[in-house]
């Protein structure tokens, strides 16, 4: 056993081999070999980025048979086994690669022991440390096409883990900083080539994938994403956000000009739109969490211990001298007496910084769109301000009582886009205010999904203190979370936690009503009910050409869905799976035991009457499903028989016109349960729903209304003379001709229709006359409304 005095003085092997070197110019082996491996590409190295100093990791230490390790989600912590290991936390990096780096990608380390080419210091406790072969990161992202991530490796270079890449074309491999969460295998891309933008599949213009690890220009990267590795100039480096577990925010960006930036630290700063971004968050944020055990393996990292100031001798520090710990009555100071505190450090103003927010990234909504602030402080002074833009400009009226569980009370000034008239005062409470809190620490920036529980928030929560800026408002909070687990952060029981809330979420997305919440946080917007009329002057005739390769076809095409239920595309080539490409368009089809896609034409032995020539009702399809499918396709392949004629019919309107004229059926059809089944073909599904579907919490309408997969009622005796009643009725409004909308589809034209609103039928035809030839496919709801949602958003944002 070795004694204490020893087991302090003991190094291994490898650390006393780190004994600071003289200064050695870089191998020249190693230059041609660097030389080599890119000898056939225009991409520069940029070796001095590469060897940059940077905070170094310490190497894993994997557990021996005499000492054993405890690993959670997060961090690895050991059996004191010594004095050095009692508080050792680190990340795990089980899975990085164990072997060697890629010899070619990396150069040798030289120590200088923060010394220059003349010898002297320039650099305070620096020496020593372990021997270093710093890898080779591309930060120019320039070679297009995909690149398959073969692993994940660990860089004595830096903190972050980097991910070495392979072209798939051409086999080069590189290293680049791994985002948080990359998997190996995964494929990822770089679109810093202009002629990489408009990219096509079968004719289809698609948009560049938004996906961690890919690099793009600032210029095609959505308003709100998180990204890292940012350039700073034109075809230059990746230079901003490359520590480990950091990330900006794009606030802003257009074709040209400047974007803007949030960075980690709070500054918001301007960046020409053409330098590279990558998406995502840097890997391993758990670095900062880090507790080395001991000395000793800072020392391996070749930083050296230091002093402090009034320990020294006042010849040696300015705070040196004295008895017990005065600092000799100066403020705190370098050595060479510059004040350490409060001095500015810029000696000309950055015209790139346009602004620093003392809180960093908690000012930053995670979960909401990043739109500029609408309270913005003005320049000019109040006798230079009209008074109308003094209203705009000034901030809201805040009450809140400190230390208090009471609700908080805010007063829009008159002039801002939030002031409503009939609800002058916006009231919220503070319980719900802790629980959606959008920093970075209750919103996971990537993800953007909650880090704790709404029942982790103290009933007794309260408010300490507060302050009111043109950024939001910022609260500090008199209490942690309960039950912050082991795998937590444990700072998150504590008080004192700091929240930032934009104006625009609370007084713009969640300070109205109910229904302007509803519309303005989910594009929930009232349907416009139409009858023959109106759906004659309203129709929309689409080009094919415009809806698949224009965001703004597309936005035209949703946006009439959502308020019509109801569209049709023409010019559509008579392919037998184009109605899946213009599915598609919007989102993922909807798989049946129909098929993905299906066809609808005459056959003999039908197992459904749409395969069938008779007449059709008025109908909605798969209700004997547990969840319809939202949208229906139909594509026009060939129609050339007498009759066949497409009749629809907006079932909202006959909803409307029953619950004015005989509210006692809309009541009976809106709570009884109406069987629906489909026994047939080796299939059997069954389901009972009611005809009208009135949801309030989310604004929503929805009718099941299908006579032909109607089964038996499964009703008591004395509810059926009620219910066949109230159908009646309900029938007579959609059968009136003046409701509906008639069309014969020709062969190149698809209707596009919301299954759960837009009833549809067909008339009789005869097939002995000609062919009918229909292909459809089914879409889920759920996708229709997220490529409304995030198509609208983007428009608003600009980034059509």
């Amino acid at each position: 056993m070795l004694s204490g005095l020893a087991r302090s003085l003991w190094r291994p092997a490898s650390a006393a081999a780190g004994i600071a070197r003289t200064i050695t110019p870089m191998n020249k082996s190693a230059t041609a070999r660097l030389s080599a491996h890119y000898n056939s590409s225009n991409t520069p190295i940029a070796f001095r980025n590469a060897i940059a100093p940077r905070a170094y990791a310490t190497t894993t230490t994997a557990p021996s048979s005499t000492s054993s390790s405890t690993t959670s989600p997060q961090f690895k912590t050991y059996t004191p086994s010594s004095p050095g290991r009692r508080w050792l936390k680190r990340v795990p990096r089980d899975h990085l690669w164990k072997g060697k780096p890629v010899r070619a990608l990396t150069l040798a380390k030289r120590s200088t022991a923060g010394r220059n080419n003349t010898g002297r210091i320039t650099v305070r406790h620096r020496g020593g440390g372990h021997k270093r072969r710093l890898r080779i990161i591309d930060w120019y992202r320039r070679e297009s096409g995909a690149h398959t991530v073969e692993r994940l490796e660990y860089d004595p270079g830096r903190t972050a883990w980097i991910a070495l890449l392979k072209n798939q074309t051409t086999g080069r491999q590189s290293y680049i900083l791994a985002p948080h969460d990359l998997q190996p295998g995964s494929v990822i891309y770089s679109f810093l080539d202009k002629s990489t933008w408009n990219q096509s599949k079968n004719g289809i213009t698609t948009t560049l994938p938004i996906d961690k690890g890919n690099c793009l220009p600032l210029s095609r990267i959505p308003t709100g994403s998180i990204i890292h590795a940012i350039g700073m100039k034109r075809n230059g480096p990746a230079q901003v956000a490359r520590s480990a577990g950091t990330y900006a925010q794009l606030l802003s960006t257009g074709e040209t000009g400047h974007a803007i930036i949030r960075l980690s630290s709070g500054e918001v700063r301007k960046f020409p739109v053409d330098v590279c971004a990558t998406i995502g968050v840097v890997s391993n944020p758990g670095n900062m969490h880090e507790s080395l055990g001991k000395a000793g393996r800072n020392r391996w990292k070749g930083i050296r211990p230091s002093v402090r100031g009034v320990a020294m001798n006042a010849c040696d520090h300015p705070h040196g001298g004295g008895k017990g710990k005065t600092k000799g009555g100066k403020d705190p100071r370098s050595p060479w007496g510059t004040l350490a505190k409060g001095g500015k450090t810029r000696k000309h103003p950055n015209k790139m910084v346009a602004a620093v927010s003392r809180v960093g990234f908690q000012g930053t909504r995670a979960i909401h769109t990043t739109l500029p602030a609408r309270f913005a402080t003005s320049t000019l002074s109040a006798q230079q301000q009209p008074q109308q833009h003094q209203e705009e400009n000034a901030l809201p009226t805040v009450h809140i009582v400190k230390n208090s569980s009471d609700n908080i009370t805010i007063r829009p000034p008159s002039g801002s886009p939030y002031y409503r008239a009939h609800q002058p005062t916006v009231t919220l409470n503070p319980l719900w205010l802790r629980d959606s809190c959008p920093c970075p620490e209750c919103i996971h920036p990537s993800t953007r999904q909650k880090l704790h529980a709404s029942s982790q928030v103290p009933l007794d929560m309260s408010i300490s203190d507060y302050k009111v800026s043109p950024e939001g408002l910022e609260l500090t909070w008199s209490k942690g979370l309960d039950d912050v687990g082991d795998w937590e952060d444990p700072a998150k029981a504590q008080p004192g936690h700091e929240s930032v809330y934009p104006w625009e979420m609370i007084l713009g997305s969640y300070g109205g009503s109910a229904s302007e919440h509803m519309a303005t946080t989910r594009m929930n917007h009232k349907p416009i009910l139409w009858d023959q009329k109106m759906m004659e002057d309203k129709v929309l005739w689409l080009d094919y050409d415009e809806y698949m390769n224009t965001e703004t076809g597309l936005k035209k095409g949703l946006k009439h869905l959502q308020d019509y239920g109801l569209l049709f595309l023409r010019g559509v080539p008579t392919e037998d799976q184009e109605v899946a490409t213009a599915a598609e368009r919007i989102g993922h089809l909807r798989h049946t035991f129909y098929g993905r896609t299906w066809d609808v034409k005459s056959v003999p032995n039908a197992k459904n009457v749409a395969y069938t020539n008779l007449n059709l009702g008025l109908h909605m399809d798969l209700l004997y499903m547990e969840a319809p499918p939202g949208l229906q396709l139909l594509h026009s392949l060939q129609n050339s028989v007498p009759g066949g004629t497409s009749i629809f019919m907006d079932s909202f309107k006959a909803v409307e016109l029953l619950k004015q004229n005989y509210p006692e059926d809309y009541e009976i059809l809106r709570t009884t349960p109406i069987t629906f089944h489909y026994r047939n073909a080796d299939h059997h599904l069954h389901y009972n729903r009611p005809t009208i579907v009135v949801d309030p919490m989310n604004d929503a309408l929805t009718v099941n209304y299908a006579p032909p997969f109607q089964g038996p009622l499964e009703l008591p005796a004395d509810q059926m003379q009620g219910v066949y009643r109230a159908l009646r009725r309900f029938s007579e409004y959609i059968e009136q001709p003046d409701l509906q909308y008639r069309h014969t589809m020709r062969p190149g034209e698809c209707m596009v229709f919301a299954n759960r609103r837009v009833l549809h039928a067909r008339t009789a035809f005869d097939p002995s006359k000609g062919s009918r030839h229909l292909k459809g496919c089914y879409i889920d709801l759920d996708m229709f409304n997220d490529k409304y949602r995030t198509t609208l958003e983007g428009a608003d944002e600009g980034s059509l």
